[in-house]
């Protein structure tokens, strides 16, 4: 019947709400002729995540995550941000329902956010697959623009609870295009990624890695290699070490070889 729609009147766009969905139903979703999707964490429709997952703060970071990757659309309740534990009710909820947390993940949820905004490949629907992985703890999942040549891997343990181990002789046999990747996870994004590759995946945690032109997957090995030349030449001069000053971690502070000033010499 959708499909009769759309045929019939042009202009005819598809919204979708995704709560409640499997993993296998959010698929089905993606590969049919869906122009909005938009996935939420939890609504007033589920009970409180942080209630349900027992205080596992990192559940509520693996399900942001996860949502704001997997669709264009990205929402939350009010309160998620903070942990609130308390189910919503749409009418009877008011603003002394507000609950004083520990918890706050307003950073980690403005990095997604801006992952988001600076990939266009999650901001639109497009051809998503779930990848064949020994560890069923690890989802792999594929997905490729349909607007740009952009391609993405996502790799997430959806243990909450334990660290989960993941190993691949190259991630580029992932992908189709062939184009380097990069890392450009929320959580501290490796300078470049690594041939093999072996990671041991924090509980709930997930790596956001897309492809990129030549230039930028280069600079990235540079600045891994500029790190590797510093440590080694600050072993050679006893009682001292050498640290960075500044974290590159987006492509704009990648543009350029790092130069020293990256850098200083700790000691007497």
């Amino acid at each position: 019947m959708v499909s009769g729609v759309i045929g019939a009147i042009p202009g005819t766009l598809q919204f979708y709400n995704t709560i409640g969905f499997k993993p296998a139903a959010l698929l089905t979703v993606s590969k049919g002729s869906v122009q909005y999707v938009y996935s939420f964490p939890e609504s007033h429709d589920t009970e409180r995540l942080l209630e349900e997952m027992h205080g596992n703060v990192d559940a509520l970071r693996q399900r942001y995550l996860f949502a704001g990757v997997f669709s264009s659309g990205v929402m939350m309740p009010i309160g998620f941000e903070f942990g609130f534990r308390k189910r919503l009710h749409v009418v009877k909820t008011q603003p002394q329902d507000w609950e004083e947390t520990d918890v706050d993940l307003t950073d980690f949820i403005s990095r997604v956010n801006a992952l988001k905004t600076r990939f266009r490949i999650f901001q639109e629907e497009c051809p998503t697959q779930v990848l064949r992985y020994d560890n069923p703890a690890v989802l792999l999942m594929w997905k490729a623009s349909v607007k740009t040549p952009e391609e993405a891997l996502i790799i997430l343990n959806k243990d909450p609870w334990n660290r989960q181990h993941f190993h691949a002789e190259s991630l580029g046999g992932f992908i189709q295009g062939g184009a380097p990747l990069i890392d450009v996870s929320p959580d501290d994004p490796m300078d470049y990624v690594p041939v093999p590759f072996s990671y041991e995946l924090r509980p709930g945690e997930g790596r956001v890695f897309v492809t990129s032109d030549d230039g930028a997957a280069a600079t990235g090995l540079l600045t891994h290699l500029a790190g590797e030349v510093l440590d080694a030449a600050a072993s050679a001069m006893p009682g001292k070490r050498v640290e960075r000053v500044r974290d590159s971690a987006t492509l704009e502070e990648m543009a350029v070889w790092p130069s020293l000033l990256d850098y200083k010499v700790m000691g007497d």
